[in-house]
Parts: structure tokens; C-alpha cells; sequence
């Protein structure tokens, strides 16, 4: 019974540890594709659009330039790029495609700003200059512009661990209550072992998982209390046959025990003679 108990609290213990260790490993893993793309997107791309909005430069005569190093180098990455004053005219452009215009309105502008151009994804920033798009691959990025109400942001960010924490407790509780049927089930188990062993008919019910187990240790116990009747048979078939034979054996013997004391007795007898019958 011991040693079923030490299984069970075992079971109980790696069923516990299983389920957290997966919770470990899938936050690892979230943790993993966040690094891994952030890094594929810091070797897409030399500078963010940021940084080429800001070594973007115009001179008096309205022209642009980079300081530091050629368009090209600043442009690694990015599919176009282009400048828009302040009447949506394009005042400035790097490799930008034959099929966009070079004119936008501002509601244009506004909705092209927070999604695609064309299916191209782009990214804008705001500069005393005018407007700089940077255009990258189709199909390269996946945007989606999304809101919500801040009610919501403050409750994920103060409630999140609570609600987490939540999570964990169902996952365990879970745990501990399959692990108390599966024990439930193994103790019945245990019971029929110990009354087996003090040589008791067992006839267990158990069910789920444990009722082949159980059914077997039926099965055995059903043998060994027919071995143990033909045992029962055979003994008493070899008392009585011992019996018999004694009493067979004993008859003749008392009357020739009653014969020579009565031979000893006898006062007719030589002394040698009844010497020999005692």
C-alpha cells in the first residue's frame, strides 16, 4: 500500500510539474518568435524610418539629401520612398513605382498613412519638410491598425497577472483532480494487492483506467482460490487415507499386545516364554 501511495504522490507531483513546465515552455516560445522576428526585421532593414526621417535633409534651394552616406545606403531595405508637401505633391521620390500617382488628397493621404498604398506597406513620419512615405515589398509586412478603450488597456495591464494567475489555478486544479481519480482508482487497486497477499478472495470494481488492472487481479485471485480448494481437496483425501491405514494397523496390533500380556501373565509358562512375550 506504501508503495502506491509513493506512485501516486508521484504521479500527482509530475502531473503538477508537466503542466507547468508547458506553461514555462509556451511563454518561452512566444518569448523566442518575438526575438527571432525582431531580428529578422533588424537585418531587413539598415535603419528604421525613423532614423531615415531624420538623417533626411533639405537645403534652401529645396533639394534633399542624406548626411553622412548616399540614398542607397540609407534606403537598404525599403522598397520607395517619397516626400509630400503640405498640398499632397510629391516633391521628392527614391524608385517610386510607375502605377502610383504623384499627387494624393488628404483624405487619401489619411487612409493610406495607417494601412497600404497600393498593397505596398508603407510607413510615415511627419517632418518640417513634408511628409515622408517609406514603402516596403508587397507582402512583406502585415499591418492592422486596431483601438480599443483604455479601460480595457488599464485592466490587461493591472488585472493581466491576476487573470493569469487564474489560468494556473484551473490548470492545477485540473491536474489535482484527474490525479485524484487516477488515485482513487489506484488505491482501490492497492487494496485488492494487500488482501491478495494476506490470502483473501478479492473481487474488485475499480473503473477507468485502473479496471483492466482491477479485472486482472480478479482473475488472479479467482485462480489461486481454486488452487488453493484442489490443495484443501487433496489434503483431506491424504488425512483420511492416514486415518484408515492407522486404524487398520492399529486393530491387529492391540490384540497382539493383548495376547502377549495375557502369555506374560500366564503362570503355566515357562520363564523363558514369558519372558519373551513381554
Amino acid at each position: 500500500m506504501k508503495t502506491f501511495m509513493r506512485l501516486i504522490r508521484r504521479y500527482v507531483l509530475l502531473a503538477v510539474g508537466l503542466s507547468l513546465l508547458l506553461i514555462v515552455l509556451a511563454l518561452a516560445f512566444i518569448v523566442w518568435l518575438g526575438v527571432r522576428f525582431g531580428v529578422v526585421w533588424q537585418n531587413q532593414f539598415r535603419y528604421s524610418y525613423v532614423e531615415i526621417a531624420d538623417h533626411l535633409q533639405q537645403n534652401a534651394a529645396g533639394e534633399f539629401f542624406f548626411d553622412e552616406r548616399d540614398t542607397v545606403y540609407w534606403m537598404d531595405g525599403y522598397e520607395w520612398a517619397m516626400v509630400l508637401d503640405d498640398d499632397g505633391k510629391v516633391v521628392w521620390q527614391y524608385q517610386l513605382p510607375r502605377e502610383l500617382h504623384r499627387q494624393y488628397t488628404a483624405s487619401e493621404i489619411a487612409v493610406f498613412s495607417r494601412w497600404y498604398l497600393d498593397d505596398y506597406p508603407v510607413f510615415c513620419q511627419v517632418r518640417d519638410y513634408g511628409l515622408l512615405v517609406l514603402g516596403l515589398p508587397k507582402d512583406s509586412v502585415w499591418k492592422y491598425n486596431f483601438w480599443t478603450y483604455p479601460d480595457l488597456i488599464e485592466w490587461i495591464f493591472y488585472r493581466g497577472s491576476t487573470l493569469i494567475l487564474g489560468v494556473l489555478l484551473l490548470i492545477l486544479m485540473w491536474c489535482l483532480l484527474f490525479s485524484w481519480r487516477g488515485a482513487k482508482s489506484l488505491r482501490v487497486v492497492a487494496d485488492g494487492l494487500d488482501a491478495l497477499a494476506e490470502g483473501r478472495t478479492v473481487q474488485l470494481t475499480a473503473k477507468g483506467f485502473a479496471g483492466e488492472l482491477a479485472e486482472k487481479l480478479n482473475q488472479t485471485s479467482a485462480q489461486i482460490q481454486y488452487r488453493n480448494e484442489i490443495i484443501q481437496r487433496r489434503d483431506n483425501a491424504r488425512t483420511q487415507w492416514i486415518a484408515g491405514v492407522s486404524h487398520d494397523i492399529r486393530t491387529p496390533l492391540s490384540l497382539i499386545l493383548g495376547w502377549a500380556e495375557q502369555l506374560q501373565r500366564d503362570i503355566s509358562l515357562p520363564e523363558n516364554a514369558r519372558h519373551k512375550a513381554a
